[in-house]
């Protein structure tokens, strides 16, 4: 990946890509093209492939909440959330790939129950009270 100044300040900043760079190239990545370069990197799956990644997904999360501990409570700097999202997400991937299906549909399915469970968006009642 290249460091040019276009890629970290204009596609940050504006979101137009001029594609100079390995960064600009996946600026536009599907839900399931992501999927496929998580595989990509994804050990020879094996029949503890699943387990790894549950567990690694839980790791990750937890990573995620104490990176937040500790900066609110012990004085760190605040995390860097996005980066470690990418991380469970990436554990979000191998498992739905594992189980045989994609992101897309993962995605899909729980927007789908959240729509049924909230139509008229998020209410603590429907939340109490839900099925």
């Amino acid at each position: 990946m290249n460091d040019c100044e276009k890629c970290i300040y204009s596609a940050f900043d504006s979101g137009k890509c001029e594609s100079c760079c390995d960064y600009c190239n996946y600026r536009e990545l599907t839900p399931n093209e992501y999927q496929n370069e998580v595989e990509r990197t994804m050990r020879k799956p094996d029949k503890h492939a699943l387990t790894e990644g549950i567990l690694g997904l839980c790791g990750e999360a937890g990573e995620v909440a104490d990176a937040f501990k500790k900066a609110r409570f012990q004085g760190h700097e605040e995390p860097d959330v996005e980066e470690e999202l990418g991380d469970v997400l990436w554990y979000v991937a191998m498992i739905a790939k594992l189980i045989g299906s994609d992101l897309e549909t993962v995605m899909f399915r729980n927007i789908e129950k959240l729509r049924e469970r909230y139509p008229d968006g998020f209410e603590v009642e429907r939340s109490v009270n839900r099925k």
